[in-house]
């Protein structure tokens, strides 16, 4: 189980008293915490360090998601696009993979969590009820389950989708964190995919990262 532990705590102003970042101030008791007042502010702290990228992966910023709570998948350029949308929860993650995009895609490389889950809640209702198909996930910008054990955002997320037939909830992963979901009971609604390598491709370029062991018992325990 992977569980994140940071050596630094940006909390932006504005989730002072969201839940998440209260959750998380009382999980890392322990940990140096900075209030800031915008992300400027985080990333030119990361900047500073020696190692800025290592850096970043090491701490994390808890800020509200004041834009768009539901965006469109990028795509590939020149490609048809599938018509995925991403469920925007957080960015980046708190493994350290060696090949990850997000080090070249994102401009802000700490570890973000958004704070405000109700509001993305709400407007991910409003989607659902829309009378359309939806194919929605939240492994685009972050690993969809890295913070699961302490957070339960997708716990949060899944009922959202069991019993619907117009949508599904795709969690992309490269960790076991599946206790939390599993315990809802079975849904064709939600779709777990690990992510898997060599051994020694995950020794060697996915630091953090679970063992090829533990990602396939996880999977074992998502089908049965």
């Amino acid at each position: 189980m992977i569980r994140f532990k940071p050596v630094r705590i940006f909390l932006d102003r504005s989730s002072e008293k969201d839940d998440i970042a209260l959750q998380l101030l009382y999980i890392y008791d322990d940990v140096p915490v900075v209030t800031v007042e915008s992300e400027r502010e985080v990333i030119e702290e990361a900047e500073s360090a020696e190692d800025p990228i290592g850096y970043a992966k090491e701490c994390l910023y808890l800020r509200q998601n004041k834009g768009a709570k539901i965006v469109a998948c990028p795509g590939t350029k020149a490609h048809i696009c599938c018509g995925y949308k991403i469920l925007d929860i957080a960015t980046g993650c708190g493994m350290d993979c060696s090949y990850c995009i997000l080090q070249s895609f994102l401009n802000n490389h700490v570890v973000t969590i958004y704070t405000n889950l109700e509001e993305t809640e709400g407007e991910l209702k409003k989607v659902l009820n829309a009378g359309r198909s939806w194919r929605i996930g939240t492994g685009e910008f972050t690993d969809s389950l890295f913070a699961e054990s302490l957070i339960l955002i997708s716990r949060r997320l899944v009922p959202h989708f069991k019993g619907r037939r117009n949508a599904v909830l795709e969690l992309k992963t490269k960790s076991d964190n599946v206790n939390d979901i599993l315990d809802l009971g079975p849904s064709d609604r939600i779709i777990i995919a690990f992510s898997v390598n060599t051994e020694e491709l995950i020794s060697t370029e996915e630091k953090g990262a679970t063992t090829l062991l533990q990602r396939i018992n996880a999977a074992v325990r998502a089908a049965e």
